[in-house]
């Protein structure tokens, strides 16, 4: 790509200054300069909004809690107001290499198309942040196994994801409605269906992220393992929610209530068994509530506590 592209960064943040302000140094010191660093503030009350105010190079916008989604939503669109040719979008605790977007760029030559960094654990930088599955199948946890050439899979998380202003108002701007999870998935459906978007993985563009934790569970012995998600019951309301939503209007109904629909149930199964220790019955009624919901296209923020 030509070396004269202008980069938007948006970050969204909400409550986190100290990892905040590394990623915010990380973004001044790339290699390829970022034209512009836009943060999306969610109503942070620890002192993040004033450290902002007192930035004299970002583009700060303030805005209440509306989760992840709602952040990128704003963003999104703040960033199609500006002279920009692409839009790099991440959280507060991403840490980006400083060489992370020049090979962004070196790479980025279809405006249809959307690159991503790859995520190294900052526990272990030899381990990848998730499991990472491919478009080809395979399924990478570590970074040995990246190898040189860019990575196509079928969707990523807006992460250290670069985009195309082209493309963004092609695709349109992600759903706030999802609050958190689960909208940079929809967003990679919504592309690869509206645009034909490819989506890659780029091993020299790396950045630092905190791993994502799995309870590894065998159900059988010659089966491989099934990973649940280790996370606070209400940000698993969202997970159940949100996945069901976008599954409900990207499969086909056969896949839909077939198969997604009976994993889905009995993975919540699993999650009642295994991780909801406290108030078992109670996390397994509003996870069903949760897969109702997002059936139905019940979106928006919830009070957990109050279900």
């Amino acid at each position: 790509m030509k070396n004269n592209q202008k980069v938007t960064a948006v970050v969204v943040t909400y409550n986190r200054l100290n990892l905040l302000q590394q990623c915010i140094e990380s973004l001044r010191n790339q290699t390829y300069p970022v034209e512009r660093i836009l943060v999306v503030d969610n109503g942070s009350n620890d002192g993040t909004s004033e450290w902002l105010d007192n930035q004299q190079d970002l583009c700060v916008v303030h805005q209440e809690n509306l989760g992840g989604a709602g952040g990128f939503y704003r963003g999104f669109s703040e960033a199609l107001k500006q002279n920009t040719d692409w839009v790099w979008a991440m959280d507060d605790d991403c840490i980006p290499q400083s060489n992370a977007l020049e090979a962004l760029i070196h790479y980025a030559s279809e405006a249809n198309n959307i690159y991503c960094s790859v995520a190294i654990s900052t526990q272990n930088p030899t381990q990848l942040c998730w499991i990472t599955k491919t478009i080809g199948g395979r399924r990478l946890q570590k970074t040995d196994e990246l190898g040189e050439e860019p990575i196509e899979v079928a969707g990523a998380p807006f992460l250290a994801m670069l985009l195309s202003t082209e493309l963004i108002k092609k695709v349109g701007l992600p759903i706030s409605e999802l609050f958190i999870w689960g909208d940079d998935t929809e967003y990679c459906w919504r592309a690869r269906k509206k645009a034909q978007s490819r989506i890659f993985y780029i091993p020299q563009s790396k950045v630092y992220h905190p791993p994502t934790e799995y309870m590894p569970i065998r159900l059988l012995p010659f089966m491989p393992h099934v990973n649940l998600v280790k996370a606070a019951p209400w940000k698993l309301y969202y997970e159940f929610r949100n996945v069901t939503f976008i599954n409900k209007r990207y499969l086909s109904s056969l896949k839909y209530y077939c198969f997604y629909l009976p994993k889905t149930i009995f993975k919540l199964f699993l999650y009642g068994k295994y991780l909801f220790r406290e108030s078992r019955w109670k996390h397994v009624k509003n996870m069903l509530q949760a897969i109702y919901q997002g059936h139905k296209g019940q979106l928006g923020k919830v009070n957990y506590e109050h279900l």
